[in-house]
């Protein structure tokens, strides 16, 4: 088992305590305007992810093309919807969350993605 302190640990903590919840939150609020896109978006990255793993066998950084693909236009959405339509203030504190927390994602997951295709195909974190 890998401690917190791995590589492996750190981004379990990350995935499991923040990405999982506040990306499968978005089911709550399917019913918003653009709340099934939203959910859509938010809930395929996470999918995406977890069929790399499986297919890893372990965490590696092809992880990060799922993040990319679905997480990009995801905050580009969010950024544009906050800028520009009215919604329950819950709905909005929910996706600044949201946005920030897939925003940060994606900056490792830029980083993740660019040392992959550099060559860095290491699995850690085996399953």
């Amino acid at each position: 088992m890998n401690s917190f302190q791995s590589p492996a640990g750190r981004v379990r903590a990350w995935a499991l305590l923040m990405q999982v919840p506040v990306n499968l939150a978005s089911l709550a609020f399917v019913a918003e305007f653009l709340g099934e896109v939203i959910a859509l978006l938010a809930v395929g990255g996470l999918l995406a992810g977890g069929v790399i793993v499986l297919w890893q066998r372990g965490l590696s950084r092809a992880v990060a093309f799922g993040v990319l693909i679905f997480w990009l236009p995801l905050v580009a959405l969010i950024w544009f919807y906050l800028g520009n339509f009215r919604a329950p203030e819950v709905f909005l504190i929910y996706l600044r969350v949201l946005m920030w927390i897939n925003a940060a994602s994606l900056l490792f997951a830029l980083r993740d993605a660019w040392k992959w295709w550099r060559g860095d195909r290491a699995v850690f974190g085996r399953i």
